[in-house]
């Protein structure tokens, strides 16, 4: 049976992927939504 390989990360580490996350999530896919529904329009 295999093991798991366990990362650590930092909580600097942790927090700017947070960081990044809600940027995907706030200013990213609203962007994609967007074009997707302009898309759609055509």
């Amino acid at each position: 049976m295999a093991t798991k390989k366990v990362n650590h990360i930092t909580k600097e580490g942790f927090d700017k992927l947070v960081t990044e996350l809600n940027h995907y999530k706030q200013v990213e896919l609203p962007a994609v939504h967007e074009r997707l529904s302009e898309a759609k329009a055509l």
